[in-house]
């Protein structure tokens, strides 16, 4: 069955906004899950943490946390220093911040279901 009105020509994406919308969707998988969540709101509380410290925050392995340190680095959320044995983590920028907290009031509005979208 199809529709009987026109449809809009979708636009063309660039190479460029291919790419941009590729590391959108590493930057959501980076997050989306709940201790690399807990990871990004610990260092914009604290501003600059070691894996040490995260660990402990955390209550977790030190390999663990480091592995998740390492994907949301990989995903461009974090910036990192080495300081002679340790290394430290920052947020890349403040955009990730508003990103989780958008989510988080948006998981707090009232669930629609679909027959109730229309």
């Amino acid at each position: 069955m199809s529709c009987k009105h026109e449809h809009q020509q979708p636009k063309v994406l660039t190479e460029q906004e291919l790419q941009a919308l590729s590391r959108s969707a590493a930057m959501f998988a980076a997050m989306a899950e709940v201790m690399r969540l807990r990871i990004l709101l610990l260092l914009h509380e604290y501003q600059e943490l070691c894996v040490s410290q995260l660990s402990e925050m955390l209550g977790d392995k030190v390999n663990t946390t480091s592995m998740r340190l390492k994907k949301l680095h990989d995903a461009g959320l974090l910036d990192k220093r080495r300081d002679a044995k340790h290394i430290y983590y920052r947020l890349k920028d403040e955009h990730i911040v508003s990103i989780i907290h958008n989510a988080y009031e948006h998981s707090h509005e009232p669930e629609i279901g679909a027959d109730n979208d229309l």
